[in-house]
């Protein structure tokens, strides 16, 4: 077990709200969560949900469903609660293909550059890709890559090109990919988040703050910080 892990106490570590940018699963009212409508799936999330981000995964695309889906995610994205455009995004391993995964996402900028949200990217293998279509684009809202657990070089490469980092359940692995690209992200450039998993944010929280040497409040007020300044809740 590594030095940070030991550290770690559960579920219960602080009576803090934390906040969790992208999740998956069922609402926790201790704490903040964008919990994630995947239209694509027709999701049940009740999308009266305290804050919320709606998109369409790019396993979830099929081309004759895209226009109302689509037209969906635009709808929904003019909603006060929803605070994000995604998760949505490009993966050369698994999904539609690659023509409509492009297209998809494009869409996806569009709306998220309509309403000023930032968007929430699922980006595998296609970080080349992804950078030069936001180049393209112009794109100008915050881009934050989801569940984040590249190398140092594409950490590097997506920071230089104003990405923003959100790390999950892969910093609990010791010296994972995750674990050295949150020692060179800047303070102002990172998230946590639950995703899919079932472990506890106050985990991630704890761990995190071990890895950079802070102190869990002052880590809880920097990504609160983050989140007001991107999100705008």
């Amino acid at each position: 077990m590594s030095e940070y892990q030991s550290n770690v106490s559960g579920t219960n570590a602080t009576h803090e709200k934390l906040i969790d940018i992208h999740s998956h699963g069922g609402l926790n009212p201790l704490h903040t969560q964008v919990i994630n409508l995947d239209i694509g799936t027709n999701s049940l999330v009740d999308k009266d949900t305290e804050y919320l981000s709606v998109g369409i995964h790019p396993w979830s695309l099929v081309e004759d469903h895209m226009p109302s889906a689509m037209a969906t995610v635009r709808d929904l994205a003019a909603r006060s609660n929803v605070l994000g455009v995604g998760e949505c995004g490009l993966d050369k391993l698994k999904g539609a293909s690659w023509k409509l995964q492009q297209k998809a996402f494009m869409e996806h900028m569009q709306i998220a550059s309509q309403w000023h949200k930032p968007l929430i990217i699922h980006c595998v293998k296609a970080q080349n890709d992804l950078i030069r279509i936001v180049r393209r684009e112009s794109i100008e809202v915050p881009m934050i890559i989801h569940g984040f657990d590249g190398n140092l070089n594409i950490a590097h490469t997506l920071l230089e090109n104003g990405f923003y980092l959100s790390f999950g359940k892969a910093l609990l692995r010791q010296n994972s990919n995750a674990y050295k690209a949150l020692m060179e992200c800047p303070q102002d450039r990172m998230f946590l988040e639950t995703d899919d998993s079932d472990i506890p944010v106050d985990k991630l929280y704890e761990t995190a703050a071990a890895i950079l040497g802070l102190d869990l409040s002052e880590f809880i007020a920097i990504i609160r910080s983050n989140f007001t300044k991107v999100f705008r809740p």
